[in-house]
């Protein structure tokens, strides 16, 4: 039998700054268990499909960026990102 694999799409904060990204489960894995170790979590939505999760993860990043909210867009001391 083939283990079915879902991607959680979820949303962090730290310091009123956003960040997105996609994490990949199992139909057997404990979720829940998961996600507590994810420090600042906010949001976690499930998808079926690796594609349509990075589509979600991409607008909420836009959407971040467009606020001026992103969180991977300066260094915590408020730099520029190097990247």
């Amino acid at each position: 039998m083939k283990i079915k694999k879902y991607w959680i799409a979820i949303q962090t904060e730290k310091n009123g700054k956003y960040s997105a990204a996609a994490l990949p489960v199992t139909e057997s894995e404990n979720i829940y268990k998961k996600l507590a170790h994810i420090p600042g979590i906010v949001s976690a939505n499930i998808y079926s499909t690796k594609t349509e999760a990075a589509r979600v993860v991409l607008a909420w990043r836009d959407g971040f960026r467009a606020a001026g909210c992103y969180m991977w867009d300066t260094m915590e001391d408020g730099s520029p990102a190097p990247f």
